[in-house]
């Protein structure tokens, strides 16, 4: 599970418009840790010594890819995510020999409403034809088209891999 969030602007506002690389990409950069926060004593030394640096990344490519799309407060929820239907992850993989690591999305989740109420619908492909979608939400459930699963108001994205 990769927990996405888009960054911030100089201005403290988040963009119109994202995509789900740019996600991906911040939710694995390697930064620098707060030193007075994260330190472990070093019996041997008798001191204290901080760690700097933190790094995540993709070292086995799953099956299920389910990528949460952080979309807690204000503006955040206004971000339209562009995520394709095929996906490759190759790039953001440790997987050696690996050239392409592609998967098909399965099943986009959208939110509507607040963080105290909603309503949650999803948007799923079919087990029998891959290039049926369907609309659930609680009881009702029909058929729809593939460019509205793209809609970029997805909160919870799950891929497979093909």
């Amino acid at each position: 599970v990769l927990n996405a969030r888009f960054r911030n602007d100089q201005r403290g506002r988040y963009p119109l418009f994202g995509h789900i690389s740019e996600a991906l990409h911040e939710y694995l950069q390697s930064f620098v840790l707060d030193q007075n926060t994260f330190a472990m004593f070093c019996k041997r030394c008798d001191t204290y010594a901080s760690l700097t640096v933190r790094h995540r990344s993709i070292v086995l490519a799953p099956k299920l890819l389910f990528v949460m799309i952080n979309r807690c407060g204000g503006a955040a929820n206004l971000v339209k995510i562009q995520h394709p239907i095929k996906y490759d992850v190759a790039g953001w993989c440790i997987e050696e020999g690996e050239k392409k690591i592609a998967y098909d999305l399965s099943a986009a989740i959208n939110h509507s409403g607040s963080l105290k109420a909603g309503h949650y619908i999803a948007k799923v492909r079919s087990v029998c034809d891959a290039s049926q979608w369907f609309y659930t939400s609680d009881s009702t459930v029909y058929p729809i088209s593939a460019d509205s699963v793209v809609s970029g108001d997805s909160m919870v994205l799950i891929y497979e891999r093909q």
